[in-house]
């Protein structure tokens, strides 16, 4: 539905189907529905069109802890060597929440070092 908002130049289009989307990405995640909504959304959308990347992005920074959990993470190392730019955008956005929340990076960093 971004996809043809955003060909046919329908900014209603693209904001309703961004906001679907951030309702339902996270609803039944595992690692493989997870993996594929990431390689479709990069594929699919401009590197300058950040709409549903960001959505991504924010949602992922957002649930790391649950999403790096487990015996099988639903947020893979394999994932993120598929898309680098995934990777990249990542951090970058971890960098810059962590900068602005001293809150949120105190608890990332709770949960890291109860990794070992």
């Amino acid at each position: 539905m971004y996809a043809q908002g955003d060909y046919f130049q329908i900014e209603g289009l693209k904001a309703k189907a961004k906001e679907r989307f951030e309702k339902t990405f996270l609803n039944t995640a595992n690692e493989h529905s997870f993996a594929a909504t990431v390689i479709e959304v990069y594929a699919s959308t401009a590197e300058n069109d950040r709409g549903p990347r960001d959505i991504v992005v924010q949602l992922t920074r957002n649930n790391l802890p649950q999403l790096r959990t487990g015996q099988d993470p639903i947020l893979s190392a394999h994932i993120l060597q598929l898309i680098p730019q995934f990777m990249l955008d990542i951090y970058d956005e971890c960098a810059r929440y962590q900068k602005y929340s001293p809150a949120w990076a105190k608890q990332q960093s709770y949960f890291w070092d109860s990794r070992g």
